[in-house]
């Protein structure tokens, strides 16, 4: 059984400032501001988070 994560889920807030940066400056730099000395398979986990959350956009703005 795999342990909890220590680590706390991102905010709305947090998303959707991703979001916006990412809209104004492409995934690479979303990348480099928010999740720095993420690489590997980690940053395409990290990429497709940031895609999910931009499709949902319209939630995390309410």
């Amino acid at each position: 059984m795999a342990e909890a994560s220590n680590t706390p889920s991102p905010t709305h807030e947090f998303r959707l400032a991703v979001v916006n940066h990412l809209e104004q400056n492409g995934m690479a730099s979303a990348l480099g501001r928010f999740f720095p000395g993420v690489y590997g398979g980690v940053s395409i986990t990290k990429r497709m988070n940031i895609y999910h959350w931009a499709k949902r956009r319209v939630d995390l703005e309410r």
